[in-house]
């Protein structure tokens, strides 16, 4: 909430989520090794109760991955020139 907005309350615009629509912005395009260190299922239920239904990685942590399937954020691995691709298209439509 702090990264997200000031003391009042207010957005924050240096929030890597400012503008983003939950309600149509539905996946995650991540950076590599995504969820290390993340082994409590509160890491994927704050991506999922953001909005979040899918997050894409060239890799994700396996204790992330099993918390994520639990809670219903579904966590995609793919080839690293695909992810590549994901990351410098912000705003692609995906599928």
């Amino acid at each position: 909430y702090d990264w997200r907005y000031d003391e009042n309350g207010r957005p924050r615009n240096s929030s890597p989520f400012s503008g983003v629509d939950p309600r149509t912005h539905r996946i995650l395009v991540a950076g590599a090794n995504f969820g290390c260190g993340s082994s409590r299922e509160h890491a994927p239920w704050a991506l999922h109760d953001f909005g979040f239904r899918a997050v894409i990685s060239s890799d994700i942590a396996d204790i992330f991955k099993s918390n994520a399937l639990k809670t219903g954020l579904l966590p995609v691995a793919v080839d690293q020139d695909t992810h590549q691709k994901l990351l410098t298209s912000p705003g692609r439509e995906v599928t």
